[in-house]
């Protein structure tokens, strides 16, 4: 019938869209009789002529382009406009064909029909839609009507009555109304101005027509006298005549309008039903729909009635039964209205419905935390709070154990920090070892350090050993100062320039002085007596005094300078940055004189380069090789090799024309490495600092001091950004998760309140935001370590400072004023282009976010959940460490009595044989009931003595993510980076995987449910995703290869998921809090998945795809609206764009826009195979 009404009325191209897009495969239709089964061969031949037509050769009926010339005619521009059709299948049909053809206009097309669903929907036959309920996909149609995003509405009768929408310029009948009933109603909703009623008579029908809309006129007439006669005398009417008779628009003068000032929005009698349905529908989904109950008491002019909300909406638990006793009313019609008017009244003063009758679904409690006043200042990226977009500039911390430390006359205390390369060059070039001291004033705050890494290409390992306390003078000091300054200024070099050396502000107090051991064993420990080298000092001090010159006295060149660092003494005339050699060989062989080219001496070549004249004609030539400016500050800048660089040629200097510096290659290459290894030391000293304030605050608590490792701590507020060899991504995935577990079962321990409300709660106490302002509070941002080390640019060089004239220039530079000297602002802003990055550095939200997490991991670490839940207290999160979960399941209703609901207990037990599911999962639960929670779907409503499973799957969930991280991060693979570790903890922690689990270990056996649309997406999912139960694969015959593809593209019923974890909390409140006896069980379900993924980490598909289009220009662009075939679903589209200018797309549709997209990015990397 379908199909010959659709030819009929729209052609044969409307027939090829409803067979294209809506009739199912015929292998798939059932068995029927002989000779229904002959007709329908007879239709598939049809069928198949049709869909092998060709396009051009299909025609659309008559009435189509009338229809399309009606809209067209009467349309005015932002109008509104409903088409009323008969059939469901005419609906979908005529919205397709109404898109096409103005497919270039202004016009959005889409359609409604009834509550079955969007077509046929019976025995299979028929799947236009998989709707979670037609009430709500029709609500959410119209939202998208009323807003403009659809203007072209086609309907069937669902839209003449019961459901509000806005006014319409053109309503068009496409079908011929069958009574009065529709024809009023529907042509009731042309009620804009200008507002035009259309009816679509066929040829030969026009007089019938005529006659009919003549009795509906007159019939409406009627009814309208009639109606204000029994409004005149209401109170003498029946109850039944009332019933029928008081129009909707005069039932608002029964109850005063419920304003709201500030959004001018009413409640009304007359939209207080709607609206409570609304606010059920919320809480319904695909596989349970649940609506308000009404019970009618009173009689006569005295009815009233008792509305009760559903258990699974949140204002059930504050209050679920309104009563209208106290306004009687004279029929079933009003006293509804009025008691629903209540209910709305209630649902706006608690927050459940906000101030543009919006429905809040995840309500904030009265609990939450007030908006803190952040403060905005020095914000250079605005963005929401706790975002990685919004950035602002932080002042940085330095270590109190090195401020205001440089020595001064008397007793001072020397440090020695040995460190030695990986690839070290001492012994062959130089044969004299040397250490560097530091110089202190108080030795209180530096304590013993061994074994620190600094990693780069090559390993550093360095200590910090404490040698004495020493008694200098003014002339030692001014000694070790001159040396203290050639070392930072000469030999390393690279230091801010806007810096100058004052020692007495200094944020580093320390003086640089060299060491030679005084003694070493022969074992060859290095924990021996160290004392200044006075010697070099002298040296220093000399050559800064008078440079060393070549005399041809000397006889044995090669002992003079051996191991020494030389430079070039003529590029000192020229803007050369200094080159350093080390001597590898005398050439006694060769002189200046020698040919450096076929016809050019060495003499003539500096001569004609430089302007030289060789004095010395006779002295050998020095075969050098150069020493490499490396000085670990960072990896970005790949120093590689060696400090002695290779060279493809030799190189010769000539001795008359070198410097030869006062130290030799070993402290000359320590010197260089050594602003890397201060800065380290400063990093340790500026976590053990923070370590130190969070142990005395804890303490002044009543909590005992614990050993954390500074270094740890130290990696914890270390960002990606600052690019070292260690970051605190894998802290602040474990912590995560140890937040995540501890706040759900805070939360579930300490609030009875549903699932909805505790994820509310849980994600505004865990979320990024909450975080980022509880480290505000404790002033976290200045100890985060996010600079990549860059020497001169951000770091403050021991004994220097920012002189105070540089400061005042920056602080007189009023950027409000109008007026002022260009020649300062310009000073101002390079001082300020040059301090900034040494005093501040830029944090995202996310960043200091991301730390806390960190040190949350980091504590847990050392003290597992004692430590998180010390570090938590003291960011003062909110989550309580005195959990006291019900071990005993709390009744639905304590009413009925212990007694009944044990025995409704055990019958559930018994009946679904959940003796099988323990013996399956090595499990014996002590009460039964919390299984029978776990295994209770919201929409089985025989179970009346315990609660769904909600608030179980909802501590279900954050146990396992905490386990199965945990397992991960022992466990794991200690090579993995980071972003590894990440993938793999997502392709575990999901609820495709969960509900994969579920099925293979016999879960869904036991789920009660009582939707069948459930059970069908479950069949549905275990055929497709080829799930193994009790070793059988339940397949629907497809090949291997096919299953590894469509296996990515499976969408699991979350209901599977969802008891795979309820079950785990089960099990943990059942045996006590023991999370080892549910890991226990759920190690055993999960050996093989872990086992696998580890192998070959799944790569998540759209890291995938962001990896492959680095390019800024072709980065995947992801769009989302509504789907075509489900208003309720989205459908992700992706546009990706390859170097040569070629573009793909994908499209996938998904529940919501995150499993959108989540799709159709596999389905992309598979299609591309990447």
């Amino acid at each position: 019938g379908d199909f010959m009404h659709c030819f009929e009325q729209l052609g044969s191209a409307g027939l090829r869209i409803l067979i294209d897009h809506h009739f199912v495969k015929w292998e798939e239709v059932p068995k029927v009789a002989p000779i229904e089964a002959k007709l329908y061969d007879i239709l598939k031949d049809a069928i198949d002529l049709i869909r092998e037509s060709n396009e051009c050769a299909l025609d659309v009926s008559p009435k189509f382009l009338k229809l399309c010339d009606i809209i067209e005619r009467l349309d005015l521009h932002h109008s509104r406009i409903i088409v009323f059709v008969e059939r469901r299948s005419t609906a979908y049909v005529l919205a397709e064909m109404l898109k096409v053809f103005f497919s270039e206009s202004h016009k959005k097309c889409s359609f409604v029909t009834g509550q079955i669903g969007l077509g046929l929907y019976k025995e299979g036959i028929w799947s236009f839609n998989d709707m979670e309920s037609a009430y709500r996909q029709q609500l959410k149609v119209i939202d998208y009507f009323q807003a403009g995003d659809v203007n072209v509405l086609v309907s069937t009768s669902v839209l003449e009555e019961g459901i509000d929408i806005p006014e319409c310029n053109l309503v068009i009948r496409f079908d011929l109304p069958k009574d009065y009933k529709s024809f009023k109603q529907s042509a009731g909703r042309a009620r804009a101005n200008p507002g035009v009623f259309a009816l679509m008579v066929p040829i030969g029908y026009g007089r019938k027509v005529d006659g009919d809309v003549g009795v509906y006129k007159a019939i409406s007439a009627r009814i309208n006298d009639l109606c204000q006669r029994r409004l005149d005398n209401l109170d003498n009417q029946n109850e039944d005549q009332n019933d029928n008779y008081i129009p909707l628009e005069d039932s608002d003068k029964y109850a005063d309008v419920y304003n709201i000032q500030s959004t001018n929005a009413t409640i009304r009698m007359s939209n207080s039903i709607p609206l409570i349905e609304k606010y059920c529908g919320k809480y319904s989904d695909k596989y349970n729909i649940i609506s308000p109950k009404y019970e009618f008491k009173g009689y006569q002019s005295n009815r009233y009635a008792i509305l009760t909300l559903p258990d699974k909406t949140p204002a059930s638990t504050v209050r679920s039964e309104f009563s209208s006793e106290p306004w009687p009313m004279c029929n079933k019609r009003l006293s509804k209205m009025r008691v629903a008017f209540e209910a709305c009244k209630f649902l706006h003063g608690e927050k459940y419905i906000d101030d543009h009758l919006n429905v809040v679904k995840h309500l904030s409690d009265d609990s939450s935390e007030s908006e803190d006043d952040v403060d905005d200042d020095n914000v250079l990226v605005k963005g929401d709070f706790g975002t990685r977009r919004r950035k602002k500039l932080y002042p940085k911390h330095f270590a109190s154990a090195l401020n205001y430390t440089w020595p001064s006359k008397g007793v001072v205390h020397l440090y020695c920090l040995p460190f030695y390369e990986s690839k070290s060059i001492e012994t062959a070039y130089d044969d004299s070892v040397f250490h560097i001291g530091i110089l202190v004033k108080d030795s209180c705050h530096l304590q013993t350090m061994a074994n620190l890494d600094v990693k780069g290409k090559q390993s550093i390992k360095f200590s910090v050993l404490y040698c004495s306390a020493i008694n200098l003078t003014d002339e030692d000091l001014d000694r070790y100062c001159i040396f203290h300054r050639y070392a930072i200024e000469d030999v390393f070099q690279k230091i801010n320039h806007a810096l100058c050396f004052n020692h007495d502000t200094s944020p580093m107090g320390i003086c640089v002085v060299p060491l030679r051991e005084s003694c070493r064993d022969a074992s060859g420990d290095y924990q021996t007596k160290y004392e200044i080298s006075e010697d070099v000092i002298s040296r220093v001090i000399d050559h800064s005094k008078s440079k060393w010159v070549y005399s041809p006295d000397i006889l044995d060149l090669h002992s003079v300078i051996s191991g020494a660092v030389i430079e070039k003494a003529y590029t000192n005339n020229y803007p050369q940055i200094s080159e350093y050699f080390i001597i590898d060989e005398v050439k006694n062989d060769m002189s200046p004189k020698s040919f450096i080219t076929g016809n050019e001496t060495f003499a003539e070549y500096y001569n004609r380069k430089y302007g030289i004249t060789i004095k010395y004609e006779d002295q050998p030539l020095l075969s050098v090789k150069r020493l490499t400016m490396k000085t670990y500050e960072h990896n970005k800048h790949k120093q590689q090799g060696s400090p002695i660089k290779e060279e493809r040629r030799s190189i010769y200097l000539i001795p008359e024309l070198i410097t030869v510096l006062p130290i030799g290659v070993s402290l000359y290459v320590k010197l260089r490495i050594l602003p890397r290894i201060l800065k380290r030391l400063h990093d340790i000293l500026v976590a053990d600092e923070l370590k130190g304030i969070i142990d005395r605050d804890l303490k002044e608590d009543g909590d005992q001091n614990h050993d954390i490792s500074a270094y740890d701590v130290m990696q914890a507020l270390t960002t990606t950004s600052a690019g070292e060899e260690f970051n605190q991504e894998r802290m602040e995935m474990i912590g995560d998760s140890v937040l995540k577990y501890k706040s759900s079962l805070s939360l579930f321990s300490s609030h009875t309140n549903e699932e909805g409300r505790l994820t509310k709660r849980k994600n505004r106490l865990v979320s990024n935001k909450n975080l980022y302002k509880k480290a505000v509070k404790k002033s976290l941002p200045r100890f985060i370590h996010s600079q990549m080390f860059v020497s001169h640019e951000n770091w403050i060089p021991p004994g220097y400072d920012i002189p105070g004239p540089q400061l005042r220039d920056v602080q007189d530079v009023d950027s409000s004023q109008k007026h002022y000297e260009l020649d300062q602002l310009n000073s101002a802003l390079e001082c300020a282009l040059n301090i900034v990055p040494i005093l501040h550095q830029t944090l995202a939200d996310k960043n200091i976010a991301d730390s806390v997490e960190a040190l949350i991991g980091c504590y847990w670490r050392s003290l597992r959940e004692k430590g998180a839940m010390m570090i938590m207290k003291w960011f003062d999160l909110g989550i309580s460490n005195d959990v006291k979960c019900q071990l005993d399941v709390k009744w639905r209703n304590a009413e009925l009595g212990d007694a009944y609901c044990l025995e409704k207990v055990n019958n559930f037990y018994v009946t679904r044989y959940m003796d099988k599911f323990e013996k399956q999962i090595g499990y014996e639960f002590k009460n039964k009931a919390f299984l029978i929670e776990a295994f209770t779907h919201r929409s089985y409503s025989f179970n009346n003595v315990t609660n769904s499973y909600e608030r179980l799957e909802f501590l279900g969930d954050a146990i396992l993510d905490y386990l199965l991280t945990k397992h991960i991060f022992e466990n794991g693979d200690p090579n993995l980076d980071p972003g590894q570790l990440t993938d793999l903890r997502s392709s575990l922690v999901n609820n495709e995987t969960f509900a994969r689990l579920a099925c293979e270990n016999g879960y869904h056996k036991c789920l009660m449910h009582v939707s069948t649309e459930l059970a069908t997406d479950i069949n549905q999912f275990m055929h497709k995703a080829h799930v193994i139960v009790n070793d059988e694969e339940v397949s629907n015959g497809e090949s291997d290869n096919d299953h590894v593809l469509q296996e990515e593209f499976v969408v699991a019923p979350k209901p599977l998921g969802d008891i795979f974890e309820s079950v785990a909390a089960a099990i943990y409140l059942d045996s006590g809090l023991c999370l080892d006896t549910v890991w226990k069980v759920y190690d055993k379900m999960m050996k093989h998945v872990i086992n696998k993924n580890q192998m070959r980490i799944p790569k998540n598909a759209k890291r995938k795809l962001y990896e492959r289009f680095t390019n800024p220009e072709h980065r995947p662009n992801f769009e989302f609206q509504p789907a075509d075939t489900n208003i309720r679903e989205t459908q992700c589209t992706l546009t990706v764009t390859f170097e040569n200018g070629e573009t793909l797309q994908f499209v996938a549709i998904g529940r919501n826009k995150k499993v959108a997209k989540a799709l159709v990015a596999k389905k992309a990397v598979n299609e591309m195979m990447l």
